[in-house]
Formats: C-alpha cells, sequence, structure tokens
C-alpha cells in the first residue's frame, strides 16, 4: 500500500508542476493553478480514503488501493501534449518535494497517522518547497542575468525590443527574416520571453559580432517586463498592440497597458499600432503603422511623423498582396501567408527597416518569402484537405482572424478548440462573442474541454449548432482526420489540457 500511495503522491506532484511551469512558477498564480487541479475529472476519487477516519477494515483499504490504482491508470492513459520540462529547477523543487513528502511521512508513521493523508497534502508540500527555493532560484537568476547584460554591453548591438498582446513573436521572426541578409542579426529563440529566457538566450546563443538584437519581451505579470529591462534596454520599441490577455494575473487592463508601456518609455524610437489606445511618450520619436482603415482615425497622429499603412489588401487561400504607403511612396508586396493580422505584422516589421534604411526592392524580395511561425496560422496541406494550425495561443481578436482565414477554403470546414481560457472575468462574455463566430464560419465543431467549455456550449445549444465536446485535443484530431467529408480544420488556441476542468 505505501508503494500505491507514494506513486499517487509522485503522479498528483508531476501534474501539479507541469502546472506551475505553465504558470512561469508565479504565487499570484498558484490558486489559479490548484482551483483547476482539483477539479480534473479524476481528483474527487482520491476524496474517498478519508472513509478510513469512520472505520478501517481489510476490505476497505483494499478497495482504496485499487481505487488509487485506477485513479493512476487514468491519468497515464490520459493523451498529454504538453510535457513536464525536466529543467534543472524543476529538478530542485522535484527533490526537495519528495525529502519533504519522506520527512512527513516518517512522522505520520512514527506517530501512527495513516500514510495515505499525505495524498492531501501535495499542493501544500509543492508551496513549502516553492518558497525554500525562492532565495536559490533568485541567485541563479542573478548570475543569468548579470552574465548576460555584461555581454549586451561589451557587443553593444542596436537592440529592438518587441512586445504585444499577440502578433510579437511573428514580428520578431518576420524583421529577423527581413535583416539577417543585411546585418549579423540575433533574435531570442521560439517563444523565449521572461527575464530568465531572454538571459539563457543571449548568453548562449548571441554571437559576438552580433550588430542587431531582436528581443521579445513577455509578460504574464505584473513586474515581468521591468525585470527583463534590467537585461537589455531597447533602442527602438515596437507594441504590437495590446487586449485583453492574461487577465487572471493582470486583474485589469490598465496594468496590462502600464506593463507593455515600460517598453516604450525606456526606447528612444517607438512604432505603435495605430490602433491602441495607450499615452504615447512626448520625448520619442514615433512612428505609427495599421491599415489604412485605421491610420487616419487616430487623433494621436502628428502630421509631421511619417506613417506606414497598407491598403488595398487582396487574398486568397495561396496568399496576400497589399499595398504599403510610406508618405507619399506606394509599393506593392505578395507574401504566402494569410489574414489581416499578419498583414499588420509584416507592415511593422517592414516599418522598421524602412527606418534602418533599407530599399523597397530589397524588401519586396524578402517578404515573398517570408515562412509562416509555427502554430500560428501555419497553413499545412495534406491531398485534398488543409489543416491550419493556430493552436500557439490566442485572443479573440486572433481567434475571429483565424476564422476569417477559414472562410476563404472550401465548405465543409471543422474547427477544434477549447474556447479562449485567459479572459479572467470577462471569460464568459468574450467566449459568446467567439461561439456566434464559430458558427458563423465553421460547419462543426470539436470542443475540446476546458474552463470555457460551457459557455460556448450554452450558444451552441440554442442555436442548434453541430458540436461535440472531447477530452482531448487527440481525440477531437483523430475524429477530424477520420472524417472523409471534412475538407478545411482550424486547430484554434492552446489545445493542451493546461486548460482542462
Amino acid at each position: 500500500m505505501f508503494i500505491i500511495y507514494l506513486f499517487v503522491i509522485i503522479i498528483n506532484l508531476y501534474y501539479m508542476m507541469l502546472l506551475l511551469q505553465e504558470g512561469h512558477y508565479h504565487y499570484d498564480s498558484y490558486l489559479i493553478i490548484v482551483k483547476r487541479f482539483i477539479k480534473r475529472k479524476y481528483s474527487y476519487l482520491l476524496l474517498l480514503p478519508l472513509v478510513t477516519l469512520i472505520e478501517e477494515t481489510i476490505i476497505i483499504n483494499v478497495s482504496i488501493c485499487l481505487i488509487c490504482m485506477i485513479y493512476i491508470l487514468m491519468l497515464l492513459l490520459e493523451k498529454h501534449i504538453v510535457k513536464l520540462k525536466f529543467t534543472p529547477r524543476v529538478i530542485r523543487l522535484f527533490v526537495l518535494c519528495l525529502l519533504i513528502n519522506l520527512l512527513i511521512g516518517f512522522v505520520f508513521y512514527k506517530y501512527d497517522i495513516k500514510f495515505v493523508y499525505l495524498l492531501y497534502l501535495t499542493e501544500i508540500i509543492l508551496l513549502i518547497s516553492q518558497v525554500l527555493l525562492t532565495p536559490v532560484e533568485a541567485l541563479i537568476n542573478k548570475y543569468y542575468m548579470n552574465k548576460a547584460k555584461k555581454k549586451i554591453k561589451s557587443i553593444n548591438p542596436l537592440i529592438i525590443g518587441i512586445t504585444g498582446s499577440a502578433g510579437k513573436t511573428s514580428c520578431k521572426h518576420y524583421l529577423y527574416q527581413m535583416l539577417k541578409d543585411k546585418y549579423i542579426t540575433f533574435m531570442t529563440p521560439k517563444s523565449y520571453n521572461t527575464v530568465l529566457g531572454i538571459s539563457k538566450s543571449i548568453n548562449y546563443e548571441m554571437n559576438k559580432f552580433t550588430e542587431v538584437a531582436i528581443i521579445e519581451f513577455g509578460a504574464s505579470h505584473k513586474g515581468d517586463i521591468k525585470k527583463s529591462l534590467r537585461v537589455a534596454r531597447p533602442n527602438i520599441s515596437l507594441i504590437t498592440n495590446i487586449s485583453i490577455q492574461h487577465l487572471e494575473t493582470f486583474k485589469t487592463v490598465d496594468n496590462i497597458i502600464k506593463e507593455k508601456c515600460l517598453l516604450m518609455e525606456i526606447s528612444d524610437v517607438h512604432f505603435y499600432n495605430v490602433k491602441s489606445k495607450y499615452k504615447l511618450s512626448d520625448d520619442k520619436k514615433l512612428y505609427s503603422f495599421g491599415l489604412e482603415k485605421d491610420v487616419f482615425k487616430d487623433s494621436n497622429l502628428d502630421k509631421n511623423v511619417p506613417n506606414f499603412y497598407a491598403n488595398n489588401i487582396r487574398y486568397d487561400k495561396n496568399g496576400t498582396s497589399f499595398d504599403f504607403h510610406e508618405k507619399d511612396k506606394c509599393v506593392t508586396f505578395e507574401t504566402s501567408l494569410l489574414g489581416e493580422n499578419n498583414v499588420i505584422n509584416i507592415t511593422s516589421s517592414i516599418a522598421i527597416c524602412r527606418y534602418l534604411g533599407l530599399d523597397f526592392d530589397y524588401l519586396k524580395t524578402k517578404v515573398k518569402l517570408l515562412k509562416p511561425v509555427n502554430a500560428r496560422l501555419e497553413i499545412i496541406r495534406r491531398g485534398n484537405r488543409v489543416i491550419i494550425n493556430d493552436s500557439f495561443n490566442s485572443n479573440k481578436n486572433g481567434f475571429i482572424e483565424a476564422l476569417n482565414v477559414v472562410n476563404l477554403f472550401e465548405s465543409d470546414k471543422l474547427i477544434i478548440t477549447p474556447g479562449i481560457v485567459t479572459g479572467g472575468e470577462k471569460l464568459k462574455m468574450i467566449n459568446e462573442e467567439v461561439s456566434l463566430k464559430i458558427i458563423e464560419s465553421c460547419d462543426k465543431c470539436f470542443l475540446v474541454e476546458s474552463i470555457a467549455t460551457d459557455y460556448l456550449r450554452n450558444i451552441f445549444d440554442s442555436n442548434n449548432y453541430n458540436y461535440c465536446v472531447c477530452d482531448s485535443f487527440e481525440t477531437a484530431y483523430n475524429k477530424a482526420v477520420n472524417s472523409e467529408s471534412v475538407k478545411t480544420i482550424l486547430i484554434e488556441n492552446d489545445i493542451t489540457d493546461v486548460y482542462k476542468k
């Protein structure tokens, strides 16, 4: 029995640490994580050992062991797309948790307390371990940060800092593809946008001859960007947009705006989306970008500032063309990328390149060769079927944009999604709006269980819409690809079971 209980504790600890890692180890995310974890389908099975408080017999103990084994089996049989990354930090945390469990287990044994009750201390032990290791992690982070800061200072590249609620990784990749043949260019890899991710990528991947460094600054909590700016201070800043995202941790949109705008305040030159509502700094060189329909509605624009905008957008399922405007110049660009958001991201990237002096003929060639960023409106063609992979993450605008792209393709369209999962107090409203758009654009929805499931189901039911709820992405995906009639599949938003109920 001891071995079985220990195994359950380790399994629980694994999944708790997975969710903690997804929350970037922030304390203010911890209660949200615990709440999500205990709401899992199978967590209620762990209440049954409490029966031993009333009565304990061999039959009850054997039954509890069997139930614990079933619990373990159910968790292990679940398909998890995101796995726990066994980083040095995770290993330290894991080892400390196990040591504390063993220590408490010894105390239980000495005072004849049933070992099974350790099951209910997993979350508390993990929190205690996190607290105990905080000074250690702070010292380790400081080491990497100082090392990266010194390297940046010695190389002294032109730093382009990018942040925003959406599109920052795409802009980073597009800029890199445009600049890398003109300058020795570095960019933070993948979605490394935390202070530690930025520091490590600078320490281990930045060339000592780097001329331009493109750094993505992410923020899921207050203070995230402020920490990252201690490592690298951008000369040029770009805020792609600011929208409702991470409200669970930021609490208000004003807090999101303040955090993102730190990038503008510390830079010399700032590029901003004309749809943005934040107050612009008077002491900066300001350059606007956007779509024509938005540019001339912006009351903040200074007529003396060169503005960059796109219009005459034409796209079909094979690609996009648009006209790019800079003062009195108009140049037509073509790209294989789809969607209005991609046009905006490309426009902002061209604007920065023009500021750096790159000519239009060179940029036209580069834009035509732009490759999509993995899992961001990535078009995958398999025979007569098209899979649109937009699974990295999503906010309301990005979700609706993906559905607009779906409309370019053939009928028999299906969407696989958990809905929007990070809307905070506005979660219900956002998902109801998105669900109406799903009904307009897709013939069927495979809804992956999440905290947003009920909001979408209510709208789907009231509109007699064709949908089914799946317990995992892989279940939904297998059903979709095995359906011969489906011609277009959209995979939208995070589909990992980090968002399971």
